[in-house]
């Protein structure tokens, strides 16, 4: 009887690894809380789980997420903007994108600076997030003051340490009114928009199919824009 209990417990022991779901580990920007953060989080978790996998994400500063997710440390970045393997070759896009956004420039009440495109920032200090890849890249012809955080950015902005700050229009929002900065403002019409994509490490290119058709799945059936509604509503609400 023993005997008999003992190989049962051997060969429990021996499946449990087996039954555990797998688990993904993405990198992304070290400000979990912010509104795009939140629905990448949340779009890219619901995508595995119907996979059968779990999503633990790591936040850094942009570039560090961005060298840990090309290293293959983690299984790739939750998100960011197209293109990005084209300077980190180990990344694979995946093509469904997660979520679209604007790039706005935000601006003091109390200056009187106009925004009409890229090239009408160039007299000025601007500001971006570290790791925000085509913010870096429009602004190669500013005087530019890269952060590690929004937070820091608007607060530089508040004090008339930079005179612009460049960040999607919902990050950017959420930010100030984090902060309660009133001074404030976005400016029209948005610099750029842009769809946001999901990465993984090469290391995992059997997989690319799969996600990218759940993650197209659930843009068609409107799962992507029913968990933008709600995270929007969650921001008003907050307020």
């Amino acid at each position: 009887m023993i005997r008999i209990i003992t190989i049962t417990l051997i060969v429990l022991l021996w499946l449990a690894p087996a039954q555990a779901r797998e688990k993904m580990i993405f990198s992304t920007f070290s400000n979990p809380d912010t509104p795009n953060i939140v629905l990448a989080r949340t779009v890219i978790s619901e995508a595995y789980n119907r996979l059968g996998m779990d999503v633990e994400v790591k936040y850094l500063p942009g570039n560090r997420a961005l060298k840990r997710a090309n290293s293959g440390k983690v299984d790739g970045i939750l998100f960011h903007v197209p293109n990005l393997h084209i300077s980190f070759p180990n990344l694979i896009q995946i093509k469904a994108p997660v979520f679209h956004s604007q790039l706005v420039g935000f601006i003091n009440n109390n200056k009187s600076i106009k925004i009409k495109g890229w090239d009408s920032l160039n007299p000025y200090r601007v500001g971006y997030v570290r790791g925000f890849l085509l913010a870096k890249e429009r602004l190669m012809n500013a005087q530019t003051e890269p952060v590690d955080r929004a937070e820091n950015m608007m607060m530089m902005l508040s004090r008339n340490r930079i005179d612009v700050a460049v960040d999607t229009h919902l990050t950017g929002l959420y930010t100030l009114k984090k902060l309660g900065l009133q001074e404030i403002k976005a400016e029209s019409p948005a610099l750029e928009s842009f769809s946001s994509f999901h990465y993984l490490h090469k290391k995992h290119q059997s997989l690319t199919p799969q996600v990218e058709h759940v993650l197209a799945e659930m843009e068609k059936e409107g799962a992507t824009q029913a968990i933008r509604n709600t995270i929007l509503k969650d921001l008003h609400e907050g307020n």
